[in-house]
């Protein structure tokens, strides 16, 4: 497919965990400032609209918590 990722291509860029984000797959990798992709590039738009989305609506109701992110499924690859 099309701007697939796949994980021997992931493994090679350094990407070290899958999961999904919302529903969307993505490859990870476990650092303190972690790396965040779509497996499939043209979602790579909806992942990062949605993370603007994510992050003004817990600013605007969770002033004092951390943020949280709703990554899911997380494992190793």
């Amino acid at each position: 497919m099309f701007g697939y990722i796949d994980r021997q291509k992931a493994r090679s860029v350094g990407f070290t965990h899958q999961g999904t984000y919302f529903g969307i797959p993505l490859w990870l990798t476990s650092s303190t400032i972690p790396m965040v992709s779509a497996k499939w590039m043209p979602l790579e738009l909806v992942v990062t609209l949605l993370r603007h989305i994510e992050r003004i609506v817990k600013l605007a109701i969770q002033v004092d918590t951390e943020q949280m992110h709703q990554v899911k499924r997380v494992r190793a690859i």
